[in-house]
């Protein structure tokens, strides 16, 4: 099972990058996805600790925002 969901990944990565090009929306999900981990790097200060949050949508960030505050 997880061969065939790594095969998916690299797929969906793959036709992403072929249709870029030519859509809008993807073209910005490549372009916005270059060089994250470097550019991250570049603005978290490694000196002091962090946690990671994930929100997939405005409504998980909202009801996530009590947990940050």
């Amino acid at each position: 099972m997880r061969l065939l969901y790594s095969i998916g990944i690299f797929l969906y990565g793959l036709l992403l990058r072929i249709f870029a090009p030519f859509h809008a929306k993807a073209k910005l999900m490549v372009e916005g996805r270059k060089d994250w981990y470097s550019r991250m790097k570049q603005t978290v200060d490694s000196s002091q600790k962090h946690i990671w949050f994930h929100f997939a949508s405005l409504g998980e960030f909202e009801q996530g925002r009590p947990v940050l505050e």
